[in-house]
């Protein structure tokens, strides 16, 4: 008995569900409109017969759509239809916000205000940095959006060793925003000394994750070393140099992104420090320049860009800045021998 109860469930689960009776009706009506297409004659009776199954089609289709399935079906596009139109509507909201905050704002020259997709970077001196953002609160929260409490930081960027007031407290409504001293923004890490000591180390570390991927290419050794290098330098080394452009770099700085890279290269082609090849025979097996080299020439790029604004832009107002005290004179070993 068990046995041909689940004889009886396999088969009836291989059968295809039968149609409704209603949908074989109307494939029957419109099958038979079809069929007296065939006919040339004009006669009164014919053309009546025509319209007859024309109204029964009708009928049976009308009976079709009052189905609970086709109602289904209809309410849960009417629900997506409503679905995307408050989408666009909000949509538009955001936009109309954005517009009516940046006009009360009065923006200067230099942006002091960034948007990029849900983020927003209000940058200001500390007393006021409180009203742009209780500005924003209110027109976001006006609309029903709302700025993220756990994701907000705050960031004072002290570049200098004037004495200033005590730090004033940055909130959002009634909550007190973490204070950070670095936090990353677009990929970069900003820190509050001006320094880019951790942006360097993030980079560096990006661009080792980008060759981990990569690995199971840039380590086979049925792969031509030159093949490898071309690797390297689309998928690895613009992780590396990423907003390197604008970075006040100095030797630290250059000599770790330098040892960093030789090391990957070094790996790619098999060897290690042990076995005492020079560095520019590794670059000259994989075919790759030095980082230290396109570092220069991504700065250097980013220089013309800034060398073409006109003199009035706020990017070159750097060129007229008058910097007070005095230089440290740097004394060599040639110079103490001969005080």
């Amino acid at each position: 008995m068990a046995k041909q109860m689940t004889k009886n469930h396999v088969r009836s689960t291989s059968l295809p569900t039968a149609a409704h009776p209603l949908i074989v009706c109307a494939e029957e009506q419109l099958q038979r409109l079809k069929s007296s297409e065939g006919t040339s004659t004009s006669s009164n009776s014919m053309i009546c017969q025509k319209l007859d199954g024309l109204r029964k089609l009708y009928d049976c289709v009308d009976d079709v759509l009052k189905l609970p399935i086709s109602q289904q079906v209809h309410e849960k596009h009417a629900k997506l239809l409503e679905q995307v139109s408050d989408v666009s509507l909000n949509v538009l909201d955001t936009f109309s916000i954005i517009k009516e905050t940046f006009s009360q704002m009065k923006e200067k020259e230099v942006p002091w205000c960034m948007l990029f997709a849900d983020d927003i970077v209000s940058i200001d001196e500390t007393r006021r940095v409180n009203a742009r953002l209780e500005v924003w609160r209110q027109a976001l929260e006006s609309k029903g959006f709302r700025l993220s409490r756990t994701k907000t930081e705050y960031l004072r960027c002290k570049f200098s060793d004037v004495v200033e007031e005590a730090d004033v407290e940055v909130r959002l409504a009634t909550q007190i925003i973490p204070k950070r001293e670095s936090f990353k923004y677009l990929g970069s890490v900003i820190q509050g000394s001006g320094d880019i000591d951790e942006d360097v180390t993030h980079r560096i570390g990006v661009a080792w994750m980008k060759w981990r991927l990569a690995s199971g290419v840039l380590c086979d050794k049925k792969i031509p070393s030159r093949l490898k290098g071309k690797f390297y330098r689309v998928v690895v080394r613009p992780a590396l140099l990423y907003g390197a452009e604008c970075w006040p770099v100095k030797n630290a700085h250059v000599q770790k992104m330098h040892v960093a890279e030789m090391r990957m290269l070094r790996w790619m082609c098999g060897h290690t420090r042990s076995d005492r090849i020079r560095n520019e025979v590794i670059r000259e097996k994989v075919g790759v320049a030095s980082v230290v080299d396109k570092l220069r020439e991504a700065r250097l790029r980013w220089f013309g860009h800034v060398k073409r604004r006109g003199a009035d832009a706020p990017v070159r107002r750097c060129e007229r800045l008058v910097v007070e005290g005095t230089r440290r004179v740097e004394v060599g070993l040639r110079s103490i021998g001969e005080r």
